[in-house]
């Protein structure tokens, strides 16, 4: 659930949530809050929202696109860049650098 967008269900106890992320892929499962990071994000759902009514909720809201114009976000998308880069990738990025520096 690492770098996931999920939406939290207030249902079960003090310190646990449901938690449900149809359009991240993300089953539904209880979760400790310890283990989350909040956003300031609101989607509005009822208590006990099924998958379906999260999932319209989610995309009535454009949870989407408000996400992805974040900054976290942003960072979250370079370092997944950067995971993917091959040896060929980081020679020729560096040698764009060096380039740009000598000018």
């Amino acid at each position: 659930m690492q770098s996931q967008n999920l939406v939290l269900i207030p249902l079960v106890v003090f310190c646990r949530v449901l938690i449900d992320g149809p359009e991240s892929g993300v089953p539904r499962v209880v979760a400790n809050f310890k283990d989350l990071q909040l956003t300031k994000f609101v989607v509005k759902c009822g208590p006990g929202a099924r998958t379906g009514s999260v999932s319209k909720a989610w995309k009535k809201a454009d949870m989407s696109t408000k996400w992805g114009e974040t900054a976290w976000a942003k960072k979250m998308e370079r370092q997944k860049l950067r995971d993917n880069m091959t040896d060929y990738d980081r020679w020729v990025q560096k040698l764009d650098h060096i380039l740009t520096c000598e000018i």
